[in-house]
């Protein structure tokens, strides 16, 4: 029986050791698989740290994005702004210039029409100096520039006045 003590020692020896290689081997696995695990779990710490670091840098960008579309826009409501003061500008000047020009105009006119008054005053006193036969009168008259060839309301001149109330002299002035 020692022959089979000594085989069985032997078998349980060889067991023991395939045994003990065995868990070595389930251990080594598991320690692996741990390794594995623990890797992957900071794996997905990392990226869950990096997605929401990626979540912040979008809210930022957003936040950057959006103010700057206020300060475009409130930019634009500053030229809007501008250009309608600067309408408005515009559009009183011309007003202003309108009212200049018609008061310019209203003032030639009004001017005209004196100048006409004083011409036809001194016409008048051509054709009565005419027809009374004040030859100095109607002398003066010409030198200020009076038109002598001026006609009446009968379509006659100063020259004919004269000539048919007798003036001989101041017929020879106008002439």
């Amino acid at each position: 029986r020692p022959q089979q003590k000594k085989e069985v020692t032997q078998k349980v020896a060889v067991t023991e050791e395939v045994s003990m290689k065995e868990q070595k081997e389930t251990a080594a696995a598991a320690d692996q698989a741990v390794a594995e695990a623990e890797k992957k779990e900071a794996m997905t710490a990392a990226a869950k740290r990096k997605e929401e670091e990626a979540a912040v840098a979008a809210q930022a960008a957003a936040a950057v994005a959006d103010e700057a579309r206020k300060k475009e826009a409130m930019a634009a409501a500053k030229r809007q702004e501008e250009d309608a003061t600067a309408t408005a500008a515009v559009a009183e000047a011309k007003r202003k210039e309108m009212q200049l020009v018609a008061a310019a105009a209203e003032k030639k006119a009004q001017a005209q029409k004196a100048g006409q008054a004083s011409i036809k005053k001194n016409e008048t006193r051509l054709f009565k100096a005419a027809e009374d036969g004040r030859t100095g009168e109607v002398q003066r008259l010409f030198i200020a520039g009076t038109k002598v060839n001026c006609r009446g309301p009968f379509q006659d001149t100063p020259l004919h006045r004269a000539a048919f109330n007798g003036h001989s002299g101041t017929a020879q002035v106008l002439v």
